[in-house]
């Protein structure tokens, strides 16, 4: 038997394990992951409010986890919300009960953990001492009590000797000086170094990375007044997301991994080119970030926007990608408008966007757009599983249609689910072949209101099983691979995206057009927005 039919087969297997077969997922293996240690690109996932709880059903966990499990993995939990409660409600006293369920959970799926610093309890906040008010869940503490979240950082630290890899902060929510028209950098950067001294007076042996930054991007020079040099097809990048790096990287006490977060899309006008072409900001910005810091580059959140423009044949129906700040307004009243925003970044309000979780934006007259929250979806309140079925993933030559708003199979259609996995396939080759050292998806349960690749479907109401869905077995199959430096990423023929490994190679076609394939001595014709897995 080949070595693509044996993979096919552990892939099959793996993918449909009943789980009333036995007690328990198969046990992974136990692999430290190390990224930016000399390898290649790491793969990992950022849990976020819904990651297999415990208020889903036994099946549902249990798929859940053999999925999650199926290769060793970064996996990423924040201290407060995001799934999990308010650590300290008052100086001094802790609740570790739904942060311990998350690193348990790390801990039975093979995961190597990965802590995000952030967010701070109310009282440090300037809230009332013993109450959780989540609207104000992204407001930064206070600089009075910069040096407590650092004692807290130090305690959770120690509690989880198992994670050497922390965060800190998360997209510099509460940093913008609206004074100014900037981020807070200073700020950001004290806070920064008081954890950092915290943690490593504890831990010597913790691994520690900053500042945590959205890329913003604009769509032209004149978009925007802060352009920056750093521009290709993806847009013109902002110089204050650069200034935030420059100035962190001169002023920290240490660092091990800088970290970064983007969209392909821009802040005035969405995805301006197609989704391949856009994907470049992930290769630039990973050199430009490298050749200021020196530092392994970490991609802590990515969001590759899956839709071309409407006029090409073949392109999914066009979703817009969702602002996703938890931070509310300067009144701390959400509001709720209609245009979304593509990514996080400055605001005139003061409010960064993109946390995972969904809200708009509406731009004003001068470029800049403002931003609106929801901020309901980041408590740490356990919420019950509803709603439909999710598909098995598309691997294959070929991909079933998918309908139009008008309940319609328009000609050469593809799922929405595929083209989104296919996006973010680019995405982690453009990262890899710029050196990138690791790469977090956002949320691995997919959810209807974030508009981006998961690895198994969302838990709904009457369906026992979560599936994986179009990205998982490429993922699952990569990972590993990725990680040893065994990949190395092709562009030839420009149409196609080639990742090739010794035990064969995994094909994606970013494009809305099928593109001719030499594989095995055969040219075989590569259907749009498709996935071919070895064999």
């Amino acid at each position: 038997m080949g070595i693509f039919a044996i993979v096919a087969l552990l892939v099959a297997g793996l993918f449909s394990w009943a789980p009333g077969d036995r007690d328990e997922p198969p046990a992974p293996p136990a692999v430290a992951l190390r990224p930016g240690a000399g390898g290649g690109l790491v793969l990992g996932v950022t849990h976020a409010q819904y990651s297999l709880d415990s208020w889903l059903t036994p099946g549902q966990r249990e798929s859940g986890e053999q999925i999650l499990g199926a290769t060793p993995m970064l996996q990423n939990q924040h201290i407060m919300g995001f799934g999990v409660g308010n650590p300290e409600p008052v100086p001094g006293r802790y609740d570790w009960s739904r942060l311990d369920e998350r690193m348990d959970l790390i801990g039975r799926t093979g995961g190597t953990p990965v802590i995000t610093l952030c967010c701070a309890p109310d009282w440090m906040k300037g809230g009332a001492t013993g109450t959780t008010n989540w609207d104000d869940l992204a407001a930064a503490p206070l600089r009075a009590h910069f040096a407590d979240f650092a004692r807290l950082s130090a305690v959770v630290a120690q509690r989880y000797p198992q994670v050497r890899y922390f965060q800190v902060w998360n997209e510099l929510k509460g940093f913008w000086d609206s004074a100014k028209g900037r981020w807070d950098q200073e700020g950001y950067t004290d806070l920064y170094n008081q954890v950092y001294d915290a943690v490593k007076k504890v831990r010597p042996d913790a691994l520690i990375g900053g500042p945590y930054v959205v890329i913003n991007t604009w769509s032209s020079a004149e978009a925007t007044d802060h352009p920056s040099e750093l521009r290709g097809p993806y847009g013109v990048v902002d110089q204050r997301s650069l200034d935030v790096v420059e100035y962190w990287n001169e002023h920290k006490h240490g660092a091990d991994f800088v970290a970064l977060d983007a969209s392909t899309a821009t802040r005035d006008k969405g995805l301006i080119t197609t989704p391949d072409r856009a994907s470049q900001i992930y290769s630039d910005a990973t050199r430009w970030a490298r050749g200021v810091t020196g530092l392994p580059v970490w991609w802590s959140e990515f969001y590759p926007d899956a839709a071309p423009p409407a006029d090409q044949p073949g392109a999914p129906a066009k979703s817009s990608p969702p602002a996703t700040s938890t931070a509310p307004a300067a009144s701390s009243t959400p509001t709720t408008t209609t245009a979304p925003t593509p990514s996080g970044g400055p605001t005139p309000s003061g409010e960064p966007t993109r946390a995972g979780e969904p809200t708009s934006t509406t731009p004003t007259t001068t470029g800049e757009p403002t931003t609106t929250t929801a901020p309901a979806a980041t408590t740490g309140t356990p919420k019950p599983a509803t709603a439909t079925k999710s598909s098995a993933p598309t691997t294959t030559k070929t991909s079933p249609p998918t309908t139009t708003p008008s309940g319609q199979a328009p000609d050469n259609a593809v799922p929405v689910d595929q083209a989104r996995a296919v996006a973010t396939l680019d995405a982690v080759a453009r990262a890899a072949d710029a050196g990138a050292a690791a790469m977090l998806l956002w949320q691995p349960e997919a959810s209807d209101d974030l508009p981006y690749a998961a690895l198994w479907s969302q838990a709904r109401a009457g369906s026992d099983v979560l599936r994986p869905t179009s990205l998982t077995a490429a993922w699952t199959w990569l990972a590993p691979r990725l990680r040893d430096g065994l990949v190395d990423v092709h562009r030839k023929p420009a149409d196609l995206v080639q990742f090739v490994a010794p035990q064969g190679n995994v094909t994606i076609n970013p494009q809305p057009r099928a593109a001719p394939l030499r594989r095995g001595g055969l040219s075989v014709t590569v259907p749009p927005l498709a996935i071919l897995l070895p064999g």
